[in-house]
């Protein structure tokens, strides 16, 4: 190891030129990085100022050195940093050609941003990963950059910080400028040589941006890769499996390192969510499986991950639709016994049937003890170890005993819960799939699309007793109907289930009367609306009858352990 202390002037003014690995992260400094980075800047203009700012260390290692060609170091610690330079001297240079001042601008781009009579790559100073690369080589070319970038971001802000500097102390604070920035920013260059440089990146702290731990992971693959293979090892099989779980149209991107800790979960081993990186190189090591040979496995589970996150991509209707109810309950501890089940049905070993009967049990499973209040804390731990305790001969009986240990509310016990609990108040996503899941269950002869219509709030909760009983027509016409006791009437019976529907005229039906909301129900398309055709009344007694009609259908669809044992 070689350690000597340098400026930006020894690093770019020279020979060299420095190449961010394929394994480092993307440029992801933001404004408050680049504000404490103008700030170090000013702050050494100042009359009292030190004579330098340390800026911290830039860890490289020897690349391609052969004869003729530019000398390469391959940055390991130090990028974001080494990058914002970069895009800050383009903007120090720009503005000196705006500002006519010819000679600032020549010196910073022969100087410091190219080695001028070089061609192709080796022209750059400073090479960026491939999604950075070609804004920041515009920039260095003088070519106009995306400034929905973050590249692009950060030139634009150093533009305008330069140009209001420029308004005040004129353009020959531009030479200051570019001297403090070159000459007092003070870097330590550590040259690795023998030492093994993943293992000198792991103990860095020095970074203006947190790892993730899915940065450390793609770090150790590409170590495990010949540099002269990682372009290739990067183009072929690790760009494929982070971008298939990145954004996908109106889809966000999936988190890398919740995948990760799923993944590998998805064994039946518990894995704390700081010790995501440890366990995955731990894995790799016991399994000496090859970059390649991992990037398969991962690319393989990052499928199923997309059918958890993104039920549409199934191509199998059953499933599909199991796994959308899923995504409703919102269940991600279960994550990584779903990842187990849908490996064992793509590799075979379950029936869709099979399949799709352990998905349900889970749901209900879940929605069962939510509903009767039943403790959640056990939830973290207890799916994916018990992952280790399934039978692979007898997948689904063995699942459903596993829970129903853990506790699996029974019909009496489920079905007068959910009859009184104020679900709106406690569980208003869950009454939404209950009440989607009894419209899907109904066999209309013209289904609706019900989940995309509520994804895209075409249709909502809606309260036949409203939410709020005014002193006004409406809500004379609420107390009559409800008699007397009608405040406790609506106190007991409002977030109950037997008191909500879904429909598309929430805002307009409002605190209407119910005979005008049963007209609006008689018009909807929704068979779950087609009860109220019946009711000349809305009191506690009807509230409370329609709850039990509809615990009766939730409790055919997310049926007691026994059923699912053939009991």
């Amino acid at each position: 190891m070689k350690v000597d202390a340098s400026g930006l002037q020894g690093v770019l003014h020279g020979s060299d030129q420095f190449v961010i690995p394929l394994f480092q992260r993307y440029y992801v400094w933001d404004r408050n990085n680049w504000q404490r980075l103008w700030d170090d800047i000013t702050e050494l203009l100042e009359p009292d100022a030190p004579t330098e700012h340390f800026m911290g260390s830039l860890v490289c290692m020897q690349g391609d050195n052969a004869p003729g060609k530019v000398p390469q170091y391959l940055v390991i610690d130090g990028q974001q940093r080494l990058t914002t330079f970069v895009i800050l001297l383009c903007a120090l240079r720009d503005e000196a050609t705006e500002q006519e001042r010819d000679e600032v601008a020549g010196e910073i781009q022969d100087n410091y941003l190219t080695h001028k009579y070089k061609k192709g790559m080796a022209h750059y100073k400073v090479v960026p990963r491939l999604r950075d690369r070609q804004a920041v080589f515009d920039l260095v070319d003088r070519k106009p950059v995306d400034k929905e970038t973050r590249v692009g971001q950060a030139y634009d802000f150093f533009r305008k910080k330069l140009r209001s500097t420029v308004d005040i102390n004129g353009a020959e604070h531009l030479d200051k400028l570019l001297i403090v920035t070159v000459s007092r920013l003070s870097l330590v260059m550590i040259t690795l040589k023998e030492e093994n440089p993943f293992a000198i990146f792991e103990t860095l702290n020095s970074t203006g941006q947190r790892l993730e731990e899915a940065d450390l992971i793609r770090n150790y693959e590409f170590m495990q890769v010949p540099i002269s293979e990682q372009d290739t090892f990067d183009d072929e099989c690790w760009s494929p499996f982070e971008e298939s779980l990145g954004e996908n149209g109106d889809a966000p991107a999936i988190p890398l390192t919740e995948f990760y800790r799923d993944f590998l979960m998805r064994n039946g081993r518990y894995v704390a969510r700081n010790g995501v990186y440890v366990a995955f190189r731990e894995e790799v090591q016991r399994t000496s499986a090859t970059p390649r040979d991992t990037v398969r496995t991962l690319g393989r589970y990052a499928q199923y991950y997309r059918y958890i996150h993104r039920p549409e991509t199934m191509p199998d209707m059953t499933i599909q639709l199991e796994l959308s109810r899923l995504k409703w309950l919102g269940v991600s501890t279960a994550y990584p016994l779903i990842l187990f089940l849908l490996d064992a049905h793509s590799q075979q070993r379950i029936s869709t049937g099979t399949l799709v009967q352990a998905l349900r049990a889970i749901q209900s499973f879940v929605i069962r003890r939510s509903i009767t209040r039943m403790s959640t804390r056990l939830y973290s731990r207890f799916f994916p170890t018990a992952i280790k305790e399934i039978n692979t001969e007898n997948v689904l009986g063995s699942l459903v005993r596993l829970l129903a240990d853990r506790g699996w509310p029974g019909d009496a016990e489920f079905e007068n819960a959910l009859v009184s609990f104020p679900i709106y108040w406690h569980e208003s996503q869950l009454a939404r799939l209950l009440l989607m899941a009894v419209e899907q269950e109904s066999g209309h002869k013209e289904p609706v699309d019900i989940s995309n219509l509520l994804d895209q709030n075409k249709l909502q909760l809606e309260h036949v007793m409203p939410q709020t009983i005014k002193d006004d027509p409406d809500g004379d016409a609420w107390k009559e109907m409800l008699g007397p006791d009608w405040q406790s009437v609506h106190a007991e019976w409002l977030h109950t289930l037997g008191n909500l529907t879904l429909t598309g005229y929430n805002p307009s039906l409002s605190n209407s009367p119910f005979e005008e909301k049963r007209e609006e129900y008689g018009r909807s398309h929704l068979e779950l609306n087609r009860y109220f055709t019946n009711c000349s009344m809305w009191t506690a007694q009807t509230i409370h009858e329609r709850g039990e009609m509809l615990a009766a259908k939730v409790d055919k669809i997310w049926p007691a352990p026994e059923v699912y044992l053939g009991g």
